[in-house]
């Protein structure tokens, strides 16, 4: 529980996609909580659909509201629905994240202080979509840049003026992290793996899979998450002859699940800000990340691993040497632990949200 620091109450307005497990999703669920505690007024609603955080926002009493799944004929009835949230609650500040969120930040914006956090590099955004976003967002009061990347992405690619872009870094709820026991890594028979996101291109697992098939040691890979690639991997996973060693775990909490994991693994193509890592080093836990994951966040050799995606070998090679050097591992995972106790917790990226919203 936050202390109560503010002398007038603000009322704010969430919009996300989903109230699913993602980075965005996570962050947002902190926000809420921070701010009501804070003394204000904090609604969330969701443009296209629901998902498996909602009894989270719920359960701290945040009010929320989930629109129906996106199709061509629930999509302006679910802005319609939002704008009379908007014009009931009256809100000081609507704060929007991620792409169909900032549409309808755009059409909600009169009368509001209108912030719009841009959490990826956009990498797989179409051109229709770069377009709609250098469009709409220098309508908003302020764009957020969750690291260093995205900023540059907001200033070259979307093309935002500088004044309009403010980093602030993303961080992670470390207290909960620390919890986690850090004294069971490799007391089992074979390397446990996981790798932690939506199973989409942008994180990779068509690399990891392939890597994998290579590696001579006992391992056991579990993948947390969800996504549209599920069904083309299970068949990867088969061809390889790989498919024993999988565990489909789906979406859980991974705080209950992380004592039961030596490595994560995190080989995307491409990252904002990684929560998923800085919420391993947290927990004490090896991460073993492609170089723009671990941008930012991991020295490798010193708090982390890093490997070339073009490379399956090199990612063999790595684990191979973490498991020969389980020792000197541990000692990175140490390192790793006390660098995000230091430098990930939310003071900071809270007090820099303050500052946008002006409180």
């Amino acid at each position: 529980m936050y202390i109560l620091a503010n002398i007038f109450t603000m009322k704010i307005l969430y919009i996300i996609p989903r109230f699913t497990t993602g980075g965005a999703e996570h962050l947002v669920l902190q926000y809420a909580n921070y701010f009501r505690d804070q003394g204000h007024e904090v609604i969330v609603v969701s443009t296209v659909g629901g998902g498996e955080l909602i009894k989270k926002f719920e359960n701290i009493g945040i009010k929320v509201f989930s629109a129906k799944e996106k199709n061509i004929f629930r999509l302006y009835q679910n802005y319609k629905n939002i704008k009379k949230i908007k014009n009931d609650f009256q809100p000081d500040i609507i704060h929007t994240h991620v792409f169909s969120a900032d549409f309808f930040g755009y059409f909600l914006r009169q009368g509001v202080r209108w912030i719009s956090t841009q959490h990826n590099v956009g990498k797989e955004f179409s051109q229709l979509r770069k377009k709609i976003l250098q469009w709409i967002l220098p309508k908003t009061d302020q764009v957020i840049a969750v690291s260093g990347e995205v900023e540059k992405f907001c200033l070259e690619e979307l093309k935002l003026k500088k004044n309009k872009v403010q980093k602030v870094l993303n961080g992670v709820e470390i207290e909960k992290w620390l919890n986690v026991k850090n004294d069971h890594l490799f007391t089992t028979n074979k390397m446990r793996l996981a790798i932690i996101g939506r199973i989409e291109k942008q994180k990779n697992h068509y690399y990891l899979f392939q890597a994998l098939a290579k590696l001579t040691l006992p391992w056991q890979l579990n993948i947390y998450g969800v996504g549209s690639k599920k069904i083309e991997l299970e068949k990867l996973a088969k061809d390889l002859k790989i498919e024993d060693k999988i565990i489909w775990q789906g979406v859980k909490d991974i705080l209950l699940e992380i004592e039961n994991i030596d490595i994560v693994i995190q080989p995307s193509l491409w990252e904002g800000l990684s929560l998923v890592i800085m919420e391993t080093m947290t927990t004490g836990r090896i991460v073993v990340a492609s170089e723009v994951a671990g941008r930012d966040l991991i020295e490798n050799k010193q708090t982390g691993l890093l490997i070339d995606t073009n490379n399956q070998q090199n990612l063999v090679e790595v684990l191979q040497w973490i498991w020969n050097n389980k020792e000197e591992s541990k000692k990175i995972a140490n390192t790793a632990r006390e660098k995000a106790k230091n430098n990930f917790g939310m003071e900071k990226n809270f007090a820099g949200v303050k500052s946008i919203y002006k409180i």
